[in-house]
């Protein structure tokens, strides 16, 4: 029994004890009553017993979203992404936007095909280095598997183990929902500060579960920038204006991480702004293409020009609330009273 449900029990019996007439308990009772703010600790210490019991976690999830232009799923599998980081504070979200499709599997054509037509390419003509974000979803794709890899898009990478292929959103719910507990999501947080506006200072946590064996992992910070929008002149979806969720911008390697408690300072451009405006990640895995151990997100330093914009549209909000009130509460005149026509003699 929690110490919830025993206060509970104690109140109930002093106050069936006043009602069958016994003065001194009753009194008893009045003076041992917890104030209201008591009771409300009380509640929440219950809240969290019962949340640690069912195994929820507010562990970071990193949820990586490889797409590109010219795919119609894309642009769902997007707006996903977009609802996922605006409604779960836990998700660090990522989107890598492939430019070079010639490495990817279509749905227009099957498997072999398109091992014909990469066989055909290369023997032209050499195609130069693999598209960054093709090579990361193969990295990912090829660490459990030692077939070729069938490289499809849309597709959600959570935390760097489990996939969801565009189209299964069903799938996508269900994964994200599992990583909210303690039996699949064992990921820690790195907390992330900025030192000055060009500095940022990353604490990478201790594994309280490491053994006298350390693992040695690599720490990556990511470049991501908030939002960008493409006129896309070409393919399935030419003449449309699409929008990308916090596309991956530059990834590199700044330390690394043996699971003990560690401080690094990382130097990083004075933040743009604008359309600019974006932010950075940390991603600790032992490779690239192996599962997350730690992670944590940092938003762009505050640029002048976007704390007058952000006060700007604030003001803007407001002012609209208010004359939408005004209009709510304005009382309609009344009509004049339609008289009846006199009857003709």
């Amino acid at each position: 029994m929690t110490c919830f449900s025993i206060q509970k029990s104690l109140v109930f019996g002093l106050l069936l004890a006043a009602l069958l007439g016994l003065p001194a308990l009753s009194a008893y009772a009045q003076e041992t009553q917890p104030p209201p703010e008591e009771v409300e600790k009380l509640r929440q210490l219950e809240a969290a017993e019962e949340e640690a019991a069912s195994g929820k976690v507010d562990s970071p999830i990193v949820v990586e979203l490889f797409t590109t232009a010219d795919c119609t799923a894309c642009v769902f599998a997007d707006r996903i992404l977009y609802d996922t980081m605006r409604g779960d504070k836990n998700v660090i979200a990522l989107s890598c936007k492939i430019e070079d499709m010639s490495e990817l599997y279509t749905k227009f054509e099957s498997w072999r095909e398109t091992k014909e037509r990469r066989k055909n390419q290369k023997a032209v003509k050499q195609t130069g280095p693999m598209d960054p974000c093709v090579f990361r979803l193969w990295t990912y794709l090829s660490s459990y598997s030692t077939d070729e890899i069938n490289l499809r898009i849309p597709t959600f990478i959570f935390n760097g183990y489990d996939r969801a292929v565009g189209g299964e959103h069903g799938y996508y719910a269900m994964m994200l929902n599992k990583y909210h507990y303690r039996s699949k999501n064992k990921t820690l947080e790195v907390f992330m500060r900025w030192k000055d506006k060009d500095t940022i200072t990353i604490h990478l946590p201790a594994d309280p579960k490491a053994g006298k064996s350390k693992k040695s992992a690599s720490v990556w910070i990511v470049r991501y920038k908030d939002m960008a929008v493409e006129k896309v002149d070409k393919g399935m979806n030419k003449g449309r204006v699409l929008r990308f969720s916090n596309v991956i911008q530059d990834i590199r390697h700044i330390g690394k991480w043996h699971q003990q408690m560690r401080t690094l300072d990382v130097d990083v451009p004075a933040p743009q702004g604008g359309k600019e405006r974006g932010g950075y990640a940390i991603l600790v895995q032992e490779t690239m293409g192996e599962p997350v151990l730690a992670s944590g997100m940092l938003a762009d330093y505050p640029h002048p020009n976007d704390i007058k914009a952000q006060a700007e549209a604030k003001a803007r909000a407001a002012k609209a609330a208010k004359l939408r009130e005004e209009t709510r509460n304005a009382v309609p005149e009344k009509e004049p009273e339609k008289t009846a026509p006199a009857p003709a003699q």
